[in-house]
């Protein structure tokens, strides 16, 4: 078919249309199809043929047809021979105002919308050249606008131009509250991110408190998220721009905890911390930087992180206590990371503090099972002169030489009898020392022998038959749980079999 015969069928077919009835258009759009299909020379001047509203509507249909049917089909092509034929879209202009009319849907928005979950980001990026004003930013009833579609699909050149043009960075999605740098980063086009940054857009503009910062930790790699932070702070640095760095967003989460959640390499944690980020900031469960750094790294790298956090909060407390009012020094001495409890105990930490259940550094290593925690927790407090209460007590009135007694850790209990620890000292339920000993499911003879030895020896005698708030004395629980051993020593040593006790023997 020539080309005058192809464009009088064209205008033929044309002026049969009801151009309000999407069926007819439809329809129209699959008997053009052969026409259109090869033509490559002399493409005509559309505007002779159609109205600008009657392409826009075609346009629009093209888009429904390649988002329920796929790329090869009629849609496609009418989006493409427009292309070709050079046809340029122009805002229509409010006459009073003398301003183009901007509330608009396109094309555009019609494919981005469908495709923000999937993609068919070069057939969008091929709208732009027919939608080509960038002095203009169409917004659809959402408040969604070619230039957020732009910023979304990463099109660096036509943001630039949209820039250029002087279009605000800082233009909100208004349904959405997004703003273009949010949504270049959710998308991960980190150029587009830049050029945004570079024209001023505000680095700590927040939609549900999620900012640039946080969007950027949601970057798929540690390579990724370093490369785009130091862009991110080099750009605000040369701009003068302060970072918003400890923004939390509705769930409490800041940069910092999202970097540790999502496992970025330590470098980046690091980076943040350089930059202030507060590792005592928790989020609405209660969980704290300092926690989750702790559970990530080996001690003598944790070392080196809070030094870093050192050099940053100098001012202010390392004693700072997270939801659980737990500080640093009670995860580290919880978690086993011995040096960091040095570290920490060197610059000031308090080993007396005590947690949300009342117990305090001391406590916690008395509660664990292994020997040397105590000891070496007190050298370093010795050698920093530092002192510790020795009989402090946690919320069940216990002491860290019941907690020592409970795990059978006898040289942790002969450490803190020889310096000073109470035996005598009864928790809430009225039990002492030697009753925690008879308490136990283990005939601890050896224990307890060397807890009466060292009282004696101290001058500090046990009070052989204390009774508990249940009226019971070491005796009587030795009794009950048949701890034969022990029953012989506590006699020995002068206990008094009461009624109970004698029924049991």
């Amino acid at each position: 078919m020539g080309i005058k015969k192809k464009l009088e069928k064209m205008k033929s077919l044309h002026q049969k249309v009801n151009w309000d009835i999407e069926d007819e258009r439809s329809e129209f759009l699959g008997k053009i199809e052969p026409i259109i299909k090869n033509w490559t020379r002399q493409l005509p001047n559309l505007r002779e043929i159609f109205r600008p509203q009657e392409i826009d509507l075609l346009l629009m249909d093209s888009a429904v047809n390649v988002i329920l049917d796929g790329l090869e089909n009629k849609g496609r092509l009418f989006i493409e021979f427009v292309i070709r034929t050079g046809y340029k879209d122009e805002p229509e202009v409010d006459k009073e105002a003398e301003q183009p009319l901007v509330h608009r849907t396109t094309a555009v928005h019609q494919l981005s919308q469908y495709c923000y979950s999937r993609h068919y980001p070069e057939l969008i990026y091929n709208f732009f050249s027919i939608y080509d004003r960038f002095d203009v930013i169409y917004a659809d009833e959402t408040g969604n606008t070619h230039f957020h579609v732009a910023c979304f699909y990463g099109y660096d050149d036509i943001v630039e131009k949209f820039l250029e043009a002087g279009q605000d960075p800082n233009y909100l999605w208004s349904s959405t509250g997004d703003s273009p740098l949010n949504l270049a980063l959710e998308s991960k086009h980190l150029n587009a991110a830049c050029l945004l940054l570079k024209h001023g857009a505000d680095p700590n503009l927040a939609c549900n408190g999620f900012t640039p910062l946080h969007w950027i930790m949601l970057l798929r790699t540690s390579f990724e998220v370093s490369l785009m932070l130091e862009s991110f702070f080099d750009i605000c640095d040369d701009l003068k721009k302060s970072v918003q760095i400890d923004a939390q967003d509705e769930w409490g989460q800041t940069p910092l905890l999202l970097a540790l959640a999502r496992h970025h390499s330590r470098d980046i944690v690091e980076s943040l911390l350089r930059r202030g980020a507060n590792p005592h900031l928790v989020n609405e469960n209660g969980l704290s930087p300092i926690d989750m750094i702790c559970s990530k790294w080996r001690d003598d790298e944790l070392v080196n992180m809070f030094q870093i956090i050192d050099e940053k909060y100098r001012l202010g407390p390392i004693d700072a206590q997270d939801k659980g009012v737990n500080t640093p020094l009670h995860v580290a001495v919880t978690k086993d990371l011995n040096i960091l409890a040095e570290f920490l105990l060197r610059k000031g930490g308090s080993p007396n503090l005590p947690n949300a259940q009342g117990r305090t550094a001391l406590h916690l290593t008395c509660s664990r099972l292994k020997e040397g925690g105590a000891a070496e927790l007190l050298a370093i407090c010795d050698d920093v002169q530092r002192s510790v209460h020795i009989d402090a007590q946690d919320h069940a009135g216990d002491t860290p030489l019941h907690l020592a007694l409970s795990k059978g850790l006898m040289d942790t209990v002969e450490l803190l009898v020889r310096r000073g620890a109470n035996p005598t000292l009864a928790n809430k339920d009225g039990l002492t020392p030697l009753h925690t000993i008879c308490n136990d499911n283990r005939d601890d003879v050896d224990l307890a022998k060397m807890l009466i030895e060292l009282s004696n020896e101290k001058d500090h005698p046990l009070q052989i038959d204390a009774e508990d708030h249940l009226g019971n004395t070491p005796l009587d629980l030795a009794v009950q749980h048949g701890h034969k051993k022990l029953e012989e020593l506590l006699l020995k040593n002068g206990a008094i079999p009461n009624l109970a006790s004698l029924k049991i023997c």
